[in-house]
């Protein structure tokens, strides 16, 4: 029987989080929470209250910038309205003024380097329309990215009751988003100098806020890009990427009530999984996870093999070998017909859970002669039930008309006699 494939295993995300089999640091962030995560594999190798929900502030941007590379293009003409000037007046803002044109490459780099709510609106009501529609589109994403803690009421971060997210779901968002090349150079830039308009005469120049990405107290060599964010509510709030060697790592801290706290935290972070992680691969002969059985209205009718195509490529912790893991699978015995079969394989160490590796099955689908015999006898009995209630429901009937006859000539007597 022809195999019928009904999803080919692709390596998503990994869904774990931190156990007691990885390294912990002998230390605490100021940040009440926190997350670091390795952007090829998706594993998170530290966490602090990283499923709290929390309110980002500016660091919302780098949603609004994700969207916006993704529907639009750099040489895209913006068109400043009164709206995006007059909305966000009082905050972080590059001087726009309505009527004013610049190109999505320009209100990219305002946004991210400046952190400019003139311009995160502008993007908005340029790539969505609107305001509130742009704000669907963020919404829309986080979903398709999984981050299922997040919900965006604006584009650009200033306080709401219902705009909020987690570290994780930050981290997931800044994952998708380093996939845009054009998104890591904007947001890499230390300083920009941005064109004079239709209605500025002068060049402004843009400077990067984020002190990682520049020589000083807080400079850290490996950082790739970095976004800031504060209010009041939210406190401080930061994302940084940075990469030495081949590990490229995502830090998410949040709600830090120090200004520069969130540098401090951050920096001890990515040190501690720089020197306490490695990245390595897990031959793909080592997964062999047990069959399913696919079931269907006759029962059995073919099988579901979960398995690894390739070698997968995973954080472990320093001293530990690929030869030193165990795993455990996650399957059902039997699925329905579905269009795609989903189960997990945890890998252990030493009794201690490291991670989850998500799998996706193939399907098979198989005719066997017991699988005939019970589905002509099905159709027999179903033929032969049909037939049944045919016969039942012809001789009630008869019965029924039986008596109406009887019925009839006892009224028809009845009728005669009284006449007479």
């Amino acid at each position: 029987m022809k195999r019928i494939i009904c999803l080919l295993l692709c390596f998503i995300s990994f869904t774990m989080t931190v156990a007691g089999a990885n390294p912990v640091p002998d230390f605490d962030i100021a940040s009440h929470s926190g997350v670091v995560m390795e952007a090829s594999t998706g594993q998170v190798l530290y966490q602090k209250n990283m499923e709290t929900k929390q309110y980002p502030a500016s660091i919302t941007k780098v949603m609004t910038a994700l969207v916006a590379l993704e529907k639009g293009k750099l040489t895209d003409v913006v068109t400043v309205s009164d709206h995006a000037v007059y909305s966000v007046s009082g905050s972080s803002h590059i001087a726009l003024v309505p009527g004013e044109v610049l190109t999505l490459e320009e209100a990219l780099y305002g946004l991210m380097l400046a952190s400019a709510n003139d311009c995160a609106v502008a993007i908005a009501e340029y790539i969505g329309g609107s305001e509130e529609a742009f704000v669907k589109l963020m919404n829309d994403k986080a979903k398709e990215l999984g981050a299922l803690k997040t919900h965006f009421a604006n584009p650009h971060g200033l306080h709401a009751e219902d705009h909020f997210t987690t570290a994780y779901d930050m981290a997931l968002i800044t994952r998708e988003a380093m996939k845009n090349s054009d998104f890591v150079w904007i947001s890499g830039t230390v300083l920009y100098h941005m064109s004079p308009t239709n209605l500025q005469t002068e060049p402004r120049t843009l400077a990067n806020q984020n002190d990682m990405l520049k020589s000083g107290e807080y400079g850290y060599e490996y950082a790739k890009f970095g976004k800031n964010g504060y209010t009041s509510q939210a406190n401080n709030t930061m994302v940084v990427e940075a990469k030495r060697g081949s590990l490229d790592l995502i830090c998410v801290v949040m709600n830090c009530t120090g200004l520069n706290q969130k540098y401090s935290d951050a920096i001890k972070l990515l040190d501690f999984c720089y020197d306490n992680f490695y990245k390595t691969k897990i031959d793909n002969t080592v997964i062999q996870p047990p069959v399913a059985k696919l079931s269907g209205w006759f029962g059995t009718i073919g099988q579901i093999d979960f398995s690894l195509q390739e070698d997968i490529e995973v954080m472990l912790p320093n001293g530990t070998g690929t030869d030193q893991l165990t795993y455990s699978y996650d399957i059902r015995k039997s699925y329905k017909k579905a269009e795609e079969y989903l189960a997990n394989v945890t890998v252990f160490k030493d009794g201690g859970e490291l991670f989850q590796i998500p799998l996706k099955g193939v399907a098979t689908k198989k005719i066997t002669f017991y699988n005939v015999i019970k589905t002509i006898l099905l159709i027999i009995f179903l033929v032969v039930l049909f037939l049944a209630a045919v016969v039942a429901y012809y001789i009630i009937d008869a019965e029924r008309k039986k008596k109406k006859r009887r019925k009839d000539r006892v009224r028809r007597t009845l009728r005669i006699k009284k006449d007479l």
